[in-house]
């Protein structure tokens, strides 16, 4: 039997009317506005490899056309390789069924195909895709990671990844997850916590008991969030939080991480889940925790604890999906047949090579951004964004802004709001994400070296920033409750830290010690307190 061809057929525009005649490999060009990318360079460049990079957004290939000197399959020939009539139909007269059955039976939702074809979905992603997305958490999920006990030396695998790695590689030490001492980790975020303070070369940061605050488990519940995720992380036990875990309407137990041993994570997963009095649980996809596993696990629980809900933490940019269920690390969306609640992709790296690579704000900076292409990715398998969980680096982020880099998480704050949608160009093609997303967590500020030291000061400053861009869209109290805290409360109401960045940029550029600081400036008194309209086409 031949390999099977598409047949030559008219090619449609949006309209579905017939414009140039198809090349013999079934291909056709998406490009708008490219003279080069047309319908033989489809053919001759992603015909026999239409998922690549270079021809994903532009090209619409069959994944069976080959490019060799061969006869076409007949029309009966096709329909019995296919075990029967074409599945699909055509929408217009100038369009073929056999041309809908080849190109958009695997993609029938896509914008060249759902104008002129109707085809039945053949997969669970197509499924998903084609419903109504279910609402949003009311209120959000909103707060993060915590792997600090209170005198900041909880220890942890996890966190001593990049310091081992660095001895082994020069070219990975330039991927270090800080900068090799923990003084000088505490100065760099002191710049973001006090604006007032500018380093000095040769001099020490002031004391560190008395400028950075506390040493204790990160993601307060009087900070405004309702979800917190400790974990083992590869120590000996479960990381403590602040608070009781009533205090959390999500309270999920993460098992796995990179580098960690968790190969035997469900050996202890459900007494872990019991004895911290948590409601669910997370899976880091790394360190022994796999899809497959995470799976089987949960199906299992469903049946014993049916309130609890779980979370699928996927590594961003280096996996891709195939038909929605399992591809590498990640799993589609299939609530029926029992996938995790929610999924939340790691939108970061590590401490210092973060951002700009992965600000979905801005992937110009840096190019492309891996972290927009899970999100697409995501949505393709069929998750929604109300299921979807935006993340985001939180030590980083706040290097980051002391750097100018400020719209990441006002960003993260606004995709909350059910109506706001933002554009972006990512490795050429135009990504439009469109709230509401299910909620934002943060892995936490810690040091990644020495004492492991954390920041928490870091992650209350962040998680100011992202309430500020939802306020701004109009995301209400019920949606994403105010803090409790006085100090964030207060921040709320100042400008932007943006304007404090700024400011403290211009005091080091003339070289003035400067004396305050407007919008994040000061000290944090009460970071210890407290343990027991229409449619928005926005800018980040």
């Amino acid at each position: 039997m031949l390999a099977l061809l598409a047949l030559a057929a008219p090619r449609p525009d949006a309209a579905g009317r017939a414009g140039q005649l198809q090349t013999p490999t079934g291909c056709i060009s998406l490009a708008t506005d490219s003279e080069v990318v047309d319908d033989a360079w489809c053919a001759e460049n992603c015909a026999e490899n239409p998922t690549a990079d270079v021809c994903v957004g532009n090209c619409q290939c069959p994944l069976l056309a080959i490019t060799g000197a061969v006869d076409h399959a007949t029309d009966d020939e096709m329909q019995k390789s296919e075990g029967g009539e074409a599945a699909c139909t055509s929408k217009s007269e100038t369009i073929t069924a056999d041309w809908c059955n080849s190109v958009c039976a695997e993609t029938p939702d896509t914008e060249a195909c759902a104008p002129v074809c109707d085809c039945p979905c053949m997969d669970n992603a197509c499924k998903m895709r084609l419903r109504k997305d279910p609402a949003p958490p009311k209120p959000r999920i909103f707060g993060g990671w915590t792997n600090c006990a209170e005198s900041g030396m909880f220890f942890s695998k996890n966190n001593m990844k990049i310091e081992r790695n660095v001895k082994q590689s020069t070219k990975l030490a330039q991927k270090q997850q800080g900068s090799g001492e923990c003084g000088k980790d505490e100065s760099d975020i002191l710049t973001i916590i006090d604006p007032s303070y500018i380093p000095v070369m040769g001099i020490d940061p002031p004391d560190p008991d008395l400028r950075a605050g506390n040493r204790e488990p990160s993601y307060n519940h009087m900070w405004g969030g309702n979800a917190v995720l400790p974990g083992r992380f590869g120590g000996a036990g479960v990381a403590p939080i602040l608070g009781e875990g009533s205090d959390y309407q999500y309270y999920w137990i993460t098992f796995g991480g990179e580098d960690t041993d968790s190969a035997d994570w469900a050996d202890s997963a459900e007494q872990d889940i019991l004895d911290a009095g948590a409601n669910g649980a997370a899976f880091d996809i790394e360190g022994g925790v796999t899809a497959e596993g995470m799976m089987a696990w949960i199906k299992s629980m469903r049946k014993k604890h049916p309130d609890w809900t779980y979370v699928h933490v996927p590594k961003s940019g280096i996996n891709t999906f195939s038909d929605g269920t399992y591809a590498h690390d990640y799993v589609g969306y299939d609530p029926e047949g029992g996938s995790p609640d929610f999924v939340a992709p790691m939108m970061y790296y590590s401490n210092y090579n973060s951002y700009p690579k992965m600000d979905i704000s801005n992937p110009s900076s840096a190019g492309a951004s891996e972290a927009l292409a899970a999100l697409k990715d995501l949505r393709e398998a069929g998750w929604p964004a109300s299921r979807t969980i935006l993340t985001y680096q939180s030590f980083d982020a706040a290097r980051a802004r002391t750097t100018g880099l400020t719209t990441l998480l006002p960003l993260l704050g606004k995709l909350l709001s059910s109506d706001f949608e933002y554009d972006v160009i990512n490795w050429g093609e135009k990504i439009t994400l469109k709230g509401p997303y299910a909620g934002v967590l943060g892995w936490p500020a810690q040091c990644g070296y020495s004492d492991r030291r954390c920041w928490p000061e870091a992650d209350q400053s962040n998680m100011v920033e992202v309430l500020r861009g939802a306020r701004e869209v109009g995301v209400n109290r019920h949606e994403l409750p105010d803090p409790q805290d006085e100090w964030m409360l207060h921040e709320l109401r100042s400008p932007s830290n943006a304007t404090a960045a700024r400011e403290r940029m211009q005091r080091k550029q003339h070289g003035k010690s400067g004396s305050g600081g407007g919008g994040g400036g000061g000290r944090n008194p009460n970071a210890k307190s407290g343990g027991s309209g229409g449619k928005q086409h926005g800018k980040p």
